[in-house]
This record gives structure tokens, C-alpha cells and sequence, in this order.
């Protein structure tokens, strides 16, 4: 096991979830959480811009 050098730990999470972005939005999974990101599940990520909101 490599050891985790990430600045915030994350919490494992299955939540469905909405990535809104310049008026569209797509569905995602949110797979885990911490205080300085999340780790999402889309179909593609292709067209999603570097920044987004994510409606939990």
C-alpha cells in the first residue's frame, strides 16, 4: 500500500450527484470526499471544464 500524501484525508462515499457547468449540467458518482476535493464517476469526461459546481 502506497502511503497517502494528500493535504486533507478522504471519506468514502457513494452519492449520486449533479456537475453543473456553463449551463449544463451532467450526472456523476461521487466516490470520496475530503475538505479540498472529491473524486467523481462520470461516463465521459470529455467536455467538462476545470472548474464546476457539484450539487450533492
Amino acid at each position: 500500500m502506497e502511503d497517502d500524501n494528500r493535504s486533507a484525508p478522504r471519506h468514502k462515499v457513494l452519492k449520486a450527484a449533479t456537475i453543473s457547468f456553463g449551463g449544463g449540467a451532467i450526472s456523476c458518482t461521487v466516490r470520496n470526499l475530503s475538505d479540498s476535493g472529491a473524486s467523481l464517476e462520470v461516463a465521459s469526461p470529455i467536455g467538462i471544464p476545470d472548474s464546476v459546481v457539484l450539487e450533492l
